[in-house]
């Protein structure tokens, strides 16, 4: 792949995750960053404020003089042949389904997540669907939080998704695999995404959350402090405060699990036995 065309516009970590992509998909080609229209594919400044990818919080840190969305293009599926595009769409999914920690820091993916004629959306900041238009019958769009422009490691996680790994096998590889410069940008990262638009829009009751949503951001922020954790452990290994660190993630997450475990009595049985079986 050629050098960065336009790194006034695009990121080296942007452009690196292009070449990746490529190689992970001999054939696909790199269907473009940076373009002067509305949306992530544009810079913050050029946006309207009244765009959706410019109104979020977590969409007004960052450089706002780059762009925030690629596009993957498969070309077999111009003519219609989705299948080799729906793999991706399939891990893409069962990750969603999942609420996978690894999809933190990206917004959206468009494409095709099974062989039919429609595209699918998939939201990874309010958890929903939706059907984008028909040029993402064969070119994925991933679109990612304008704060971590700059940042490798939601690109990498999101490799991992894409080949394939679980979870599991990412969290396992990972930590062996982070620079300190890495850990420290995962371990921002997830310190942001637990902070504003996390649950989504009009969730909260009476100036709180709802007691039915407990169990949901119980496990949403368990999955969250699972990845801190892993992120601290790759920027701290060899310190004396290491410890100390790791001591005070697992008992902010004790605190946590004790207070749900108390607000989920109110939902019945069923409710607080789910996190009764996970404390």
């Amino acid at each position: 792949m050629a050098a960065n065309p336009n790194p006034a516009r695009i990121t080296a970590a942007m452009w690196w995750f292009g070449e990746q992509l490529l190689a992970l998909e001999p054939g696909t080609l790199l269907a473009g960053i940076y373009a002067n229209k509305p949306g992530y594919h544009n810079t913050r400044a050029a946006n309207a404020t009244t765009d959706y990818s410019v109104r979020d919080t977590v969409d007004q840190r960052g450089p706002s003089d780059k762009a925030a969305a690629i596009d993957w293009t498969f070309p077999e599926a111009q003519r219609g042949d989705y299948r080799r595009m729906a793999v991706y769409g399939w891990r893409l999914r069962a990750a969603y389904d999942a609420r996978d920690p690894r999809l933190a820091g990206w917004r959206e993916a468009l494409g095709q997540v099974d062989v039919d004629a429609t595209p699918e959306g998939l939201d990874f900041r309010y958890w929903r669907t939706r059907t984008p238009d028909d040029t993402h019958l064969w070119h994925w769009h991933f679109s990612e939080c304008r704060e971590v422009v700059t940042y490798y490691s939601n690109k990498g996680a999101l490799l991992s998704v894409l080949r394939g790994q679980t979870y599991e096998q990412w969290r396992a590889g990972e930590t062996d695999m982070l620079t300190p410069e890495q850990a420290a940008q995962l371990l921002e990262l997830h310190t942001l995404a637990t902070s504003g638009n996390r649950l989504g829009p009009a969730q909260t009751s009476g100036g709180g959350i709802p007691v039915a949503w407990w169990p949901r951001q119980y496990f949403e922020l368990r999955a969250e402090f699972t990845l801190l954790r892993t992120a601290l452990e790759g920027m701290a290994a060899g310190s004396p405060d290491a410890a100390a660190i790791l001591a005070g993630v697992d008992e902010r997450l004790a605190t946590l699990r004790a207070e749900i475990r108390d607000a989920v009595a109110d939902l019945g049985e069923g409710g607080a036995a789910a996190v009764r079986a996970d404390a």
